[in-house]
């Protein structure tokens, strides 16, 4: 691999990238990096935007694996205003 596509990223780059995007929900997510293994945590109202987050961080560190460990909550369906 030629050195000038490595990239150094570390844990605060990341965790910047997210607070300061567009989508408020990401801007708790955090990080954790060990060797060549990204770790997202956090939580987040949709798998929308936990997908969203995994992609963003992908496209910044392609060299690195990544898990993703953020949360979606589950929605409480009886509190729907639907009704059959």
């Amino acid at each position: 691999m030629e050195a000038s596509t490595i990239r150094c990223v570390n844990k605060a780059d990341v965790e910047r990238m997210l607070q300061t995007g567009p989508y408020f929900a990401l801007r708790s997510i955090r990080c954790e990096i060990r060797e060549d293994l990204l770790i997202l945590t956090g939580s987040v109202p949709s798998f929308y935007l936990k997908q969203l987050a995994q992609t963003q961080v992908a496209l910044m560190i392609p060299s690195m694996r990544l898990t993703n460990r953020i949360e979606v909550p589950e929605r409480d369906m009886s509190s729907t205003s639907d009704s059959w």
